[in-house]
């Protein structure tokens, strides 16, 4: 069973909920994923990206008792969360975004290179720190990227 967190970042506009980071380590290496609907979701995405074998994946709501259990990570990769005016949160297929949305929007991305030109991996164990975990208080190393 791989045990996850998630917490909020209370980033939240009249438009959007807030984000949320999922985050785990396994054997050692730390991976977290960030998502403003799914953030597990997303950090299965991750997991499977990085060659994990599927297991029960647990994720604990920082702030709040209990858990969710997904039975199967690869299973939950595959699903994300949904919701509008009309409707209310709900579990959709996931499919991902097109390689150029992020690029007609921004053109370029925070580290200088074309936006959407890069995929989420886990987080290295030799970077260097650069944020604290909320949940432990120990800092962490950011997302490496991968040339897609």
């Amino acid at each position: 069973m791989i045990e996850a967190y998630q917490y909020s970042l209370n980033d939240a506009t009249p438009e959007n909920s807030c984000s949320w980071i999922a985050e785990c380590e396994i054997e050692g290496v730390h991976y977290e994923a960030r998502s403003r609907r799914g953030a597990p979701h997303e950090l299965a995405r991750v997991l499977v990206a990085a060659g994990i074998a599927d297991d029960v994946l647990r994720v604990r709501s920082l702030g709040l008792r209990g858990w969710a259990d997904y039975r199967s990570f690869h299973a939950a990769a595959r699903r994300t969360i949904k919701e509008n005016a009309s409707t209310g949160p709900r579990s959709v297929r996931w499919e991902p975004a097109p390689a150029e949305w992020p690029v007609k929007l921004s053109g370029k991305a925070k580290d200088g290179g074309e936006a959407g030109d890069k995929a989420s991996l886990p987080i290295s164990p030799s970077s260097p720190p650069v944020s604290a975990s909320p949940h432990t208080g120990a800092r962490e190393s950011p997302i490496e990227t991968l040339e897609e």
